[in-house]
């Protein structure tokens, strides 16, 4: 068994305690690694006696957590917001300066006054109910942005690849999406809500030509306005010997 002196104290090094619940709970887990090492900081200079009166300025954490000085505000910010610490007395560089003196609301106060119940203010802190983010590769993240900006898109390609057969016919014309029923269409067409306005162009209308597509009458004025950039509305085109 381990040696005691007449105060009921051990002989032994002295150590840092951090219980299984403390680790466990929200409030801590919630934590990043900055504020992890500096309450372990803060608490490595508790003596058992003075709680309420553990000083540590913004310049010894930064030293002792081994960071630059921009995670240590934040990290001090955190463990207040999260019920870890309270400060007892704000450091001042007037007359003689000292550090801020630091509570620790895990065990009980010292200083300036006793306590004989610790506080534990960060056992009732709960998350705000946001989910988390979830830490992805850089692959997957890209992937995920591009389908949430191109949801509509890419419904419309995934109905497509699964409901149109891979060789085109008059029957799977008709299945395809802005692609009008009727035995004629008007170019351009003026679109809907779920199809942008065709416009049509020459290599457009040779290759309808070329599948036996073309307008009753008149050819020559359909290449005029065709090959003039202009209104052409009035272009009608229809397929030989109909559906």
């Amino acid at each position: 068994m381990a040696k005691h002196d007449s105060r009921g104290r051990g002989s032994g090094s002295p150590y840092i305690q951090l219980h299984r619940w403390f680790l466990d709970c929200d409030a801590w887990r919630a934590l990043n690694v900055y504020a992890r090492c500096l309450y372990v900081e803060i608490k490595r200079r508790y003596n058992g006696k003075n709680n309420g009166a553990i000083s540590m300025s913004y310049r010894e954490a930064q030293e002792l957590v081994g960071c630059s000085n921009k995670p240590i505000p934040a990290a001090f910010r955190d463990l207040i917001e999260k019920g870890f610490i309270k400060q007892e007395r704000r450091g001042s560089f007037k007359g003689t300066p000292f550090a801020t003196t630091w509570i620790l609301t895990e065990l009980p106060q010292d200083e300036p006054e006793r306590s004989l119940v610790p506080s534990k203010e960060f056992m009732s802190w709960k998350p705000d109910g946001r989910p988390a983010k979830k830490k992805t590769p850089h692959a997957e993240s890209v992937h995920a942005t591009r389908l949430e900006r191109t949801a509509n898109l890419t419904t419309a390609r995934l109905e497509r690849a699964v409901s149109t057969p891979r060789a085109y016919s008059e029957a799977s014309f008709s299945a395809i999406p802005c692609t009008p029923r009727a035995g004629t269409i008007n170019i351009p067409y003026t679109g809907s809500e779920s199809c942008p306005e065709l416009i049509p162009t020459p290599s457009l209308i040779r290759n309808l030509q070329r599948n036996g597509w073309s307008k009753p009458g008149r050819e020559q004025s359909i290449k005029k306005q065709v090959s003039e950039p202009g209104d052409s509305s009035g272009f009608l085109i229809s397929k030989k010997g109909g559906f």
